[in-house]
C-alpha cells in the first residue's frame, strides 16, 4: 500500500510540474 501511495504522489507531482512547465510556456510565447 505503501509503495502504491508513494507512486501516486510521483505521479501527481509530475503531472503538476508539467502543467506548470506548459502554463510557463504559454506565458512565454504571449509575452514573446
Amino acid at each position: 500500500m505503501e509503495d502504491n501511495k508513494s507512486v501516486e504522489s510521483v505521479g501527481d507531482g509530475i503531472l503538476q510540474l508539467s502543467s506548470l512547465i506548459y502554463k510557463t510556456l504559454t506565458a512565454s510565447l504571449i509575452g514573446f
